[in-house]
């Protein structure tokens, strides 16, 4: 049993898109030198301050296929806070789905990472299962109902990858690794997150769609600002896809969202005003 009282919670699951979400490197395309940024998870947790928890669960370099296999370790039926619930569950995946094995003829070098590529209909199975074994975890868990009834499964909210700038990605090859590696192209990241929208669709999930959001159907031009090596994202990117989930949680399901009045989630605890307002004791230990 925890020795302190824990918050209700939010599950990010994801790949390094998420991993990197409390704080990125404006450079890291380039050399990795620490330059921290705001990352949507921060900037998540920040916004639930005092009301959850946000809980990240990236893994660079993973597909759907690796998340599969480590997933029964993460949403462990009986594995979470006994006195906690969780809002709800991000899963954001695709980036190193949509890869591809580049050709020798154009200069790629094939490695290990090519390996990754899962075929998209693959993917959107993928994508399924997992929202299915989040879902049964958590029924299972039976933790989910305060009222003593059936157990329910907190909302899952998908994410599509972002676009991917060509030329941005085959620079950081070539200035960091020395040769181009995994082919990454706009096109693959536009259809493997076509299907997560249509998985999203078919099980009720909310989506976040941050290939539109961050104009990945416009030229390159449009959204390298976004994109820090050409898949990971900058501050500007992390923002936009922040504001693109907030306004999903605000728009679909109101209740979660941090409170405006009496809807959503409220502070936990009282705040420092309401000690004065409402206790006597606070007051005469004041006038002391």
């Amino acid at each position: 049993m925890s020795l302190i009282h824990v918050r209700p919670s939010i599950v990010l699951f994801g790949d390094s898109i998420t991993q990197l979400g409390f704080g990125s490197s404006e450079d890291s395309g380039k050399n990795g030198s620490p330059f921290p940024c705001s990352g949507w998870a921060s900037l998540l947790a920040a916004e639930y301050s005092r009301r959850a928890d946000v809980l990240n669960r990236g893994f660079r370099g993973y597909n759907t296929e690796m998340a599969l296999s480590i997933l029964p370790s993460i949403f462990a039926p009986g594995g979470g806070p006994q006195d906690g619930r969780t809002l709800f569950v991000t899963v954001f995946f695709g980036a190193n789905d949509a890869l591809k094995k580049g050709q020798a003829e154009d200069g790629y070098v094939n490695t290990i990472s090519d390996r990754r590529h899962v075929p998209v209909d693959q993917f959107g199975e993928n994508i399924r299962k997992i929202v299915t074994l989040i879902r049964e975890s958590f029924v299972k868990r039976g933790t989910e109902s305060s009222s003593g009834g059936e157990a329910k499964a907190p909302p899952i909210i998908l994410i599509t990858p972002p676009p991917i700038h060509r030329k941005k990605f085959e620079e950081y090859c070539m200035e960091s690794l020395g040769e181009l590696r995994s082919l990454r192209t706009n096109d693959a990241a536009r259809e493997h997150g076509g299907k997560v929208k249509e998985v999203a669709r078919e099980m009720g999930c909310p989506v976040v769609d941050t290939f539109e959001l961050l104009r990945g159907n416009g030229e390159e031009k449009d959204f390298e600002d976004y994109l820090v090596d050409g898949l990971h994202l900058t501050e500007k990117g992390n923002a936009i896809v922040f504001e693109g989930l907030m306004s999903v949680i605000k728009n679909e399901l109101p209740e979660l969202a941090p409170a405006k009045g009496d809807v959503g989630m409220q502070f936990e605890q009282p705040t420092w005003k309401d000690f004065y307002n409402s206790s006597s004791r606070c007051r005469k230990r004041d006038e002391t």
